[in-house]
């Protein structure tokens, strides 16, 4: 520090850390947990009229390296309050239209436009889906990604998750098989598929059970991110929940376990962590951090809750 005095800072989140560096005048920068205001949330809003936000977006053309990867643009028109968004194709260096197909679900505001649009995408197949409380992440991806399977190009549908309980509370050893300890975290995913019975682990779950993968139409399948090490997922539809939950660490080995045709949809609600654990080691918020300017990844942050009034007033508790 003696002989590079501007150029030294002590990072830590350790509070005794802190009093020393104070005592001594060392500079420090104190870890934080990841903000909403500062997150990368792959949009970017203008207000105004039509044309107001047309010649904005000849300014932003004219300058592309301000832009990242499959990055929104929403346009809110203050003459019609219309709302519409493009895309910035990174390899076109072009806007693109947004483009969503479907009769099962029907999205509640532009932003859920946006992350159909991704959802949809097969030429983007890294899709973030990052929001709060009741935004509408898991039942779009989850019905999205059971549309898609329906096309014949994926072989099966595999749901991960961290098996964390809120606050780690511990309720004990379960009884049963993998499927039956493990099945209950899953919940939050299977309720939007179609079939309602698969609220029963063992149909829903048991890759042994070709009873109920025929029935359904789709091999389903189960495991945590930990189980992933020295697996190829090929063909193969990857559905990550609660991915804020996982250290940079884990989210590395579920996303270099991905093979060839298959296609990997993250959610997570990054200010919303379940285990503190991970509070200084955010892997979402890495990954997204450093992937935004990847042509292969694309990210939406779904800022409203839209589950219920009620809901909300849960979700807005600091």
């Amino acid at each position: 520090m003696e002989k590079h005095k501007d150029e030294v800072i002590l990072v830590t989140n350790d509070n005794g850390m802190v009093a020393k560096a104070n005592m001594l005048k060392i500079p420090f920068f104190k870890l934080v947990k990841a903000q909403e205001e500062e997150l990368y949330k792959g949009f970017i809003e203008l207000y105004g009229t039509e044309e107001e936000n047309d010649n904005k977006l000849f300014e932003m053309m004219e300058h592309p390296e301000l832009l990242h990867a499959n990055q929104y643009v929403i346009l809110h028109d203050l003459d019609t309050d219309a709302e519409t968004a493009v895309r910035w194709d990174a390899k076109l260096q072009e806007f693109v239209d947004i483009k969503y197909r479907t009769a099962k679900v029907k999205p509640l505001n532009i932003y859920q436009e946006c992350a159909m649009d991704l959802l949809y995408n097969d030429s983007i197949p890294i899709k973030v889906i990052a929001g709060n409380y009741g935004s509408g992440k898991s039942l779009l991806s989850m019905k999205i990604m059971e549309e898609k399977i329906y096309t014949g190009l994926y072989d099966k549908m595999l749901l991960l998750r961290n098996p964390i309980a809120v606050d780690a509370i511990d309720i004990g050893a379960l009884p049963g098989d993998f499927h039956s300890k493990l099945g209950h975290f899953f919940s939050p995913m299977v309720q939007y598929l179609t079939n309602d019975t698969m609220f029963d682990y063992k149909e829903a779950f048991d890759p042994k059970n070709e009873e109920a993968s025929k029935r359904r139409g789709y091999q389903l399948d189960m495991d945590i991110v930990q189980n992933l090490k020295g697996v190829s997922v090929d063909r193969t539809i990857v559905i990550l929940d609660e991915a804020e939950d996982l250290s940079l660490k884990l989210i590395k080995v579920a996303g270099t376990r991905i093979g060839r045709g298959s296609m990997l949809v993250m959610m997570g609600d990054i200010k919303n962590q379940t285990e503190d654990k991970y509070k200084y080691d955010n892997g979402l918020a890495a990954f997204i951090e450093q992937s935004k300017d990847e042509p292969l990844v694309g990210v939406i942050y779904l800022p409203m809750d839209v589950r219920s009034e009620m809901s909300r007033i849960f979700a807005d508790m600091k």
